[in-house]
Order: C-alpha cells, then sequence, then structure tokens
C-alpha cells in the first residue's frame, strides 16, 4: 500500500456547487473510453490510473479499491479516480464487465486565478468515491453510447461523446448531492513518501514523478516542504545516505558498489552528498565508524575517577567528534562576548552608512524588496503586490524575484540574448564579443566576485554544485542540459517576463527549420546519419542534442539521425568519449559535424581520419564553436548546417 487515506469527508450541496463551477470552467479532453471484462479469477489489480478516470461496473457485485480504500457496489458501481491511482477490482463470485473513461481537465486560462483557492480546497478532477447509482440504467446507456461513439472515429461521433459525458457527470452530481456518499481527499506528499521509500535505490527524476500526480510540481513541492520541513530533493537524499551509511558501517562494500546501490548517480556524486550533508567523504565516515567501535571495544573495561563534584574529566560529542569539556564556560562566555561587540559594530557601521549620503548605498536587496513588498498598497484588482514567487526546480522550490534584473547566466547565454535581456555575468564563450562590458567566468567564479555584482537571479545548468555553491547569493535556477530548447526557453522566458517573445521566437525558428529541411531534401541530405565530435588531445568525444555545439539542431530540428552503435554507447548520459583507434567504428556515418580547434587540426594529420568514408567523400561540416553559439533555437547555427549541408555534392 503506498500510503493510507484518512482524509475522508462527505459530500455536502454547498460542495457540488463548488465542484460544478470547476466542471463549469474547465477544458475536459477525453483520452480513451473502454470497456473490460474482469474475471472472477482474474481480477484487475493495483493498474496505475494514467490520467482522471470515471469507471463503472455492471453484472455483479464487486469489491473496488481505491489506492486500497475498499468500495463495495451491487450489481452496478460508479467510481471515480484521479491520475496515480492504484485501481483494483475483485468481482464477487463471477465475472463482470467495466466501463472506463479516461479523461483530463484543465481550467480555462481566464479562469485560473479565480478558482485556484478551490482547487485546492476541493479538486473534482482528483477525488476518490464509489457508490451503487440510484440509477443504474440512465449511466449504463450513456456509457454504452459513449463507447460506441468514440469506436466509430469520426470526430463528429467523438465530439458527441464528449457530449455525452457531461451529461454524466452532471447526472452523478445530482447522486452526489442527494446522497450520503463519502469522497477522500488524496494524500500525495503519503504518496511520494511512499515511493520514495521504495524506490530510492533507482535513478528517480521529482519531474517525472510529479508528472504521475494530477497536481503541479509547485504544488506537490510546496505541500510536501509544509508538512516534511525539507524538499521532496532533500527527503530523497537523506533516504540514499542513511542506506549508504548503514552500508559502510556493516560491509566491506566499495564506495562505488555502495553508489550504485543506493541510488547515487556515481561516485562523485555519493562524495558531494555526504560533504554537504555529513560534513565529510564516505571514506572519512566510514574511519569514524571504524575508530569509534575499536575503541568503544579497548575502553570497554575502563572506569572513571572520582572527584569531590562527581566524574573527573567528563566530556561530551559537539557536532561532527568535537569534545568539548563541560567545565569550559568561560570560552562559551567569551564568544558570545564576541558575537555581541560584532553585532555591535555592524549596527553602527550601517547607522553610519545611512547618514552618509556622499557615499555609494549598500543596502541587501532582498531586504530591499521585502520592505516594498511590505509597503506596496494593493492593485487594481485588488490582490497584494508581491515581489517573489515560487519557482520549481530539480533541486527543490526557489523563491525568485518577480520582475529580476540583474541576471547572471551560464551555459544559457544564447537563450538569454534571443530573448533581448543583457546579463550582469556569463561563461565563457561566444557572446564575449556580444556583451563586451559584461563579466566573464570561465567555469565557476569566486563568490566574492559573484557577489560584487549583486544579482538577483541566476541561471545555469543541471550542476548541484552551482546551486549549493551560489544559492546564499541569489536564487539559483538550475535547467536540465537534456530539457528541449523550446521548454528551456519558454522557462527562461517566463522567468524575466518574457513569455510572448519566447513564442515568437520558437514559432519563427520552427518555421526557418522547415524551409531548411526542404533544402536538404533537394539535396537528399535529409533523414541521413551524422556524427557530431569534438576531437581534443587525447581522445574524440561524440555529443547528441543535448551538449550544445549545434546537437539540438542538428538531431531535433534539422532531423539527421544518430548511429546506432554510437546511441547504444552513449546511454542515457548523451555523450561519450573514445580512443583514436577505435574512431572509425563510431564514425561510420554519412556526414560529420566536427568542432574546429588544434585537436582537430592534430587530428586531421592522422591516418585512422583519412580512412573514414565520410571524410574521403568530403562529407565533413565544421563547426567553429568560437563563433557560433551552438545551444538553444540559434538562427546562425541552422543558417551554418544548412549552407554547409546543401553545398556538399
Amino acid at each position: 500500500m503506498l500510503y493510507d487515506q484518512t482524509l475522508i469527508r462527505y459530500y455536502t450541496p454547498e460542495m457540488v456547487d463548488i465542484a460544478m463551477k470547476i466542471w463549469m470552467r474547465s477544458s475536459v479532453t477525453l483520452i480513451d473510453i473502454r470497456k473490460k471484462e474482469i474475471g472472477y479469477n482474474k481480477p484487475l489489480e493495483n493498474y496505475l490510473l494514467p490520467s482522471s478516470m470515471l469507471i463503472y461496473t455492471k453484472g455483479a457485485p464487486a469489491s473496488i479499491y481505491l489506492n486500497q480504500q475498499p468500495y463495495q457496489t451491487g450489481n452496478y458501481g460508479l467510481c471515480h479516480a484521479g491520475k496515480g491511482t492504484l485501481l483494483s477490482i475483485y468481482p464477487i463470485d463471477e465475472s463482470l464487465q467495466a466501463y472506463m473513461i479516461l479523461y483530463k481537465a484543465e481550467l480555462v486560462p481566464f479562469y485560473k486565478r479565480n478558482l485556484r483557492s478551490m482547487l485546492e480546497t476541493m479538486n473534482p478532477f482528483t477525488q476518490l468515491y464509489g457508490f451503487s447509482p440510484a440509477n443504474p440504467i440512465f449511466f449504463l446507456e450513456k456509457f454504452q453510447s459513449m463507447l460506441e461513439n468514440w469506436n466509430e472515429k469520426d470526430s463528429m461521433q467523438q465530439f458527441l461523446a464528449k457530449i455525452q459525458f457531461h451529461q454524466i457527470v452532471y447526472k452523478l452530481y445530482i447522486e452526489l448531492k442527494q446522497g450520503d456518499i463519502r469522497y477522500i481527499e488524496p494524500d500525495y506528499v503519503e504518496w511520494v513518501k511512499g515511493y520514495l521509500d521504495q524506490h530510492f535505490t533507482e535513478q528517480i527524476s521529482i519531474q517525472l514523478l510529479s508528472e504521475m500526480l494530477p497536481i503541479s510540481r509547485s504544488l506537490l513541492g510546496k505541500t510536501f516542504r509544509k508538512r516534511e520541513n525539507k524538499s521532496l530533493q532533500d527527503y530523497l537524499n537523506n533516504k540514499r545516505l542513511n542506506a549508504a551509511k548503514a552500508y559502510l558501517e556493516s560491509t566491506n562494500a566499495t564506495i562505488q558498489e555502495i553508489a550504485s546501490g543506493c541510488g547515487f548517480l556515481d561516485e562523485l556524486n555519493m562524495n558531494r552528498m555526504f560533504k554537504k550533508y555529513v560534513h565529510m567523504t564516505p571514506s572519512e565516515y566510514r574511519r569514524k565508524v571504524s575508530d569509534k567501535f575499536t575503541k568503544s571495544v579497548i575502553d570497554n573495561n575502563s572506569q572513571y575517577l572520582y572527584n569531590e563534584k562527581g566524574l573527573a574529566s567528563l566530556a561530551k560529542s559537539h557536532r561532527d567528534g568535537e569534545l568539548i569539556m563541560f567545565g569550559q564556560t568561560k570560552s562559551k562566555e567569551m564568544i558570545l562576548a564576541a558575537a555581541m561587540s560584532l553585532m555591535l559594530l555592524l549596527t553602527a557601521c550601517g547607522s553610519n552608512a545611512t547618514g552618509n549620503n556622499g557615499g555609494a548605498s549598500n543596502q541587501n536587496t532582498a531586504q530591499t524588496q521585502q520592505t516594498q513588498s511590505a509597503s506596496n498598497a494593493e492593485t487594481n484588482s485588488g490582490e497584494a503586490a508581491v515581489s517573489t514567487r515560487i519557482v520549481t526546480t530539480i533541486y527543490g522550490d526557489v523563491e525568485v524575484p518577480v520582475n529580476p534584473e540583474r541576471v547572471a547566466v551560464w551555459v544559457y547565454e544564447q537563450e538569454i540574448h534571443s530573448l533581448g535581456v543583457t546579463p550582469v555575468s556569463i561563461s565563457s564563450g561566444s557572446f564575449e564579443s556580444v556583451w563586451p562590458d559584461v563579466e566573464v567566468f570561465s567555469y565557476a567564479p569566486e563568490k566574492e566576485a559573484l557577489m560584487s555584482l549583486d544579482p538577483d537571479l541566476l541561471i545555469t545548468y543541471d550542476d548541484e554544485n552551482f546551486y549549493n555553491e551560489y544559492q546564499s547569493i541569489a536564487p539559483v535556477i538550475n535547467i536540465p542540459l537534456n530539457m528541449g530548447s523550446e521548454e528551456a526557453l519558454r522557462m527562461i522566458g517566463d522567468l524575466l517576463n518574457v513569455s510572448e517573445k519566447a513564442e515568437e521566437i520558437i514559432q519563427k525558428f520552427n518555421e526557418q527549420a522547415e524551409a531548411s529541411k526542404k533544402l536538404l531534401e533537394e539535396s537528399n541530405a535529409l533523414g541521413k546519419t551524422a556524427v557530431l565530435i569534438e576531437p581534443l588531445a587525447d581522445d574524440i568525444w561524440f555529443y547528441d542534442n543535448a551538449y550544445g555545439r549545434g546537437g539540438n539542431v542538428l538531431y531535433d530540428y534539422l532531423d539527421f539521425a544518430i548511429p546506432d552503435v554510437v546511441q547504444e554507447k552513449m546511454g542515457d548520459k548523451h555523450y561519450m568519449n573514445v580512443s583514436f583507434e577505435v574512431l572509425a567504428q563510431y564514425c561510420d556515418a554519412d556526414y560529420i559535424v566536427v568542432v574546429t580547434g588544434e585537436g582537430y587540426e592534430a587530428l586531421k594529420e592522422k591516418d585512422v581520419w583519412k580512412s573514414i568514408p565520410a571524410v574521403q567523400n568530403n562529407k565533413v561540416i565544421e563547426f567553429d564553436g568560437s563563433k557560433l553559439s551552438g545551444r538553444g533555437l540559434d538562427t546562425e547555427t541552422l543558417a551554418h548546417f544548412t549552407e554547409s549541408f546543401t553545398s556538399i555534392k
């Protein structure tokens, strides 16, 4: 059982009225309509619903379980459940038939703001309930007619099925209003905890996990944090760390074996998690536990000596094994006095800074925003003005400014540039010439250097080090490298309040890509295979669509295919490196796109390069990473590839 249901309520006329308002202002999409025979000896067990569902059973009494919550029905039964629910149907005595309507409902955008609070108190699309209807023949005829119309595969008939679905919903709520029928509010926090408890050793994506449920990732993260006082990611990390500690204490398994068995990406990831949460490496933790055990055995018979007041030299453990004597109150008093002195000094400095009109202001940005937010009057719509909002990321919920003005960015410079925003800092690359006055950091900036820029938002890729290192300076938004180019641009556009601009870019780029594909088709290049490589000093790196260098344009928008042998070796990593000796094996493609540089100049002199068919046929496309962005919806990269491929004869 994934979780226990405890929030059992009964419908009231007021609840039905709210539900009807929500239904009336929602857009419903029918996903599928099915009819299934469920045998007495072959029940339906633990079916995870992919969407919201209405279930109608006929022909025999049954025990229906929604997330292990039982509902007893007569010869006819009507049940409802939301996405992610576990459904089981056990016929009693004989087989039965079950009609299933799978649907998805979303609020019409115009009504979202007005009904959001209603949805948080009662969501009719996720509620669990079951009962024997008072008018079973009406429902039987409607479900059967819906199934027949749906199976016609004709748009008119399927539209009629949608009309009949609303008729069923209307009649359903009449019975809910008149009957003493209970419903259950799903406890998503317990569901997620149960899932993580069972699957923490697997590679779990919080994004995919939230997609299993019918509520937004933001609301799930907020609810989880409120209940558990930690984020989903922190909960998952703690599960893995506790398991790793147990293995470190009780087995001789290697760090790599333990990392793999406890769900960490690799040994390096496990080391990072231990340093963050345990404040030591796994090896140090193992040594510490081993030393503690050894000392406990050796000192088992040792005794403390008594003085006049009690045990002499008694010590207690403080923090990470540090020993503090009970008698050292003098040191504590000195620390307290020093802290008070520092506070007074800072207060005096702050007062002087305020009075110095000739000096530069150095007020804390977050504090200023908070003060402004508190003093703002209500807007014309009657809602209080706010300065921040919550954005859910792969590392948890992040509070970001509503109107960020000083954005630091690594990797996603192309997206920022296309949206017309000038950042305060960038990572090194082709955009240094675009923004000559912007601070450039080759990789990870010093914290002091970044703080001096006073950023109010940091946008970067999915590197947990960035998140841990810089979140004390400004909110950090980590966007996974393998997120689709359009989805990433939409996310950044939303963060910077230029969503309309992002949509315009997406539409225009797709139009240009379609035009490019027509030219490729005329040149007999469309649909061919291509490898994207970067020669370095000692080996060759291959990339797919997630690591820049034009990969997304090449594979996602110009429809070139990665050879199977390369895709299989890459697996889920999106990249790989091979030695020069086996290069020809992985370059068996129609075209080779190569990132130029010193490594490429050296490679061109090697016999293994000259032996590759694509090289011999002059089907090599050079990509100058110092001049082309090669990330996002980059029109320059698209134009370069289109011209290069179509010029090859």
